[in-house]
């Protein structure tokens, strides 16, 4: 009888309820998804954290950057603002913001996003390396080696430096200086699908 009644206590106990997932969780997951390519996947997991969480700049921030990646470019320049929004000083978004103008070939309005940046902070890598890239889109070739050598001095360990000046080079037809600037990147990379 003892036993009956403890197996109906256990029984009728309250099972604690499955974690559920806050904003950071979705975040992370959906660092991971983009990480996989998978931008449905990622955009699914943060339009759940931005409804928990609606000023949290960093999901709006990635959330307008894999909409960027789906060349879904107004809405990503609309979810990019609201970010901008709630932090006007977070160089991230300016940046993300100056890549979609880009995207859309408004090169000036990405040129002023990029140069406002490097107002603050004249040394910020992903800037000069975003500068040296709109200026090789408008196949302003002096302009982008030297922001990619601005870049490259300023952080020497990272890739995109030495992607940007292989880049230039290729562009002049310098296929040899061009695979040499790719292997600096890939040592600096490897494995990075980018390269």
């Amino acid at each position: 009888c003892a036993a009956v009644l403890l197996a109906l206590a256990l029984a009728a106990a309250p099972v604690p309820a499955a974690h559920a997932a806050t904003a950071e969780d979705l975040y992370k997951s959906a660092l991971e998804a983009r990480r996989a390519n998978d931008f449905d996947r990622a955009v699914q997991l943060l339009t759940e954290a931005r409804a928990m969480a609606p000023k949290d700049a960093d999901i709006l921030l990635l959330l307008g950057q894999i909409q960027g990646f789906q060349q879904r470019y107004d809405l990503a320049l609309d979810t990019l603002g609201q970010a901008q929004a709630l932090a006007p000083d977070y160089a991230d978004v300016r940046l993300a913001i100056a890549r979609i103008r880009s995207y859309q070939g408004r090169y000036a309005e990405a040129a002023a996003e990029v140069d406002a940046v490097l107002a603050r902070d004249p040394g910020n890598t992903e800037a000069l390396a975003l500068k040296g890239r709109i200026a090789l889109y408008q196949n302003r070739l002096d302009e982008a080696e030297g922001a990619y050598r601005a870049a490259r001095d300023a952080a020497p360990n990272l890739a995109d430096p030495h992607v940007g000046l292989g880049d230039v080079a290729a562009a002049r037809g310098q296929f040899d200086a061009a695979a040499a600037e790719y292997d600096e990147a890939e040592a600096r990379e490897p494995g990075n699908a980018d390269i």
